[in-house]
């Protein structure tokens, strides 16, 4: 019986299907690329650097905005020991995590609390965050709050003492427990820090 196709056509239709696939893959690989891409543009965030260093470090010298329009600087009107908060307005996890902050506003006194929202985040009526919280709302207009933090997820919490020092930091949600057991970690150990400082 005599085959159904020539050599040479047998050949074309090969060099066809091998053709089809490296397109396939190289469409693949396209849209993983933009999707990695685009993933941390969504947040508002550009992925720089690695993870936030393991505590201890010093808090470095950072500026974002106030609702009002002003320029607030890392250090300023901060009670210690403190919680400066990153998130993004369209984080499902970020609103949890204030509402969370909230709750405990109404039942006894909270840690000072900054929110520094991320470049894309509405922050003139912040209408995301809770209206009994206790908090100001800052806004990191050009990503750099972000980038000296290392910010790599939202929400963070960077946990800061007396002495301008990060000494914990929490990545995702919380619970009440684990900000009890934070203010207790960082007022002991600002209390430490005081008492090798005399």
């Amino acid at each position: 019986k005599p085959p159904d196709h020539s050599p040479n056509e047998e050949r074309t239709m090969n060099s066809s299907r091998s053709l089809s696939k490296k397109k396939v893959v190289a469409a693949l690989a396209a849209v993983g690329a933009v999707a990695a891409f685009a993933a941390p543009l969504l947040l508002g965030l550009a992925r720089v650097g690695n993870a936030p260093p393991e505590p201890p470090w010093s808090l470095p010298f950072v500026t974002a905005q106030h609702q009002a329009g002003d320029t607030w600087t890392s250090g300023d009107d901060l009670m210690r020991p403190a919680a400066l908060m990153y998130v993004n307005d369209t984080c499902i996890h970020c609103k949890a995590e204030l509402r969370l902050w909230d709750s405990l506003t109404a039942e006894a006194d909270p840690p000072e609390l900054r929110i520094v929202a991320s470049p894309s985040s509405e922050t003139r009526e912040a209408s995301w965050v809770p209206s009994a919280l206790r908090a100001k709302v800052l806004k990191d207009t050009d990503g750099s709050v972000a980038q000296a933090l290392s910010v790599q997820a939202v929400p963070v919490t960077y946990w800061i003492d007396a002495t301008d020092t990060v000494r914990l930091v929490h990545v995702g949600r919380s619970t009440p427990q684990r900000i009890a057991e934070a203010v207790r970690t960082v007022s002991e150990r600002t209390a430490g820090s005081r008492a090798e400082a005399r």
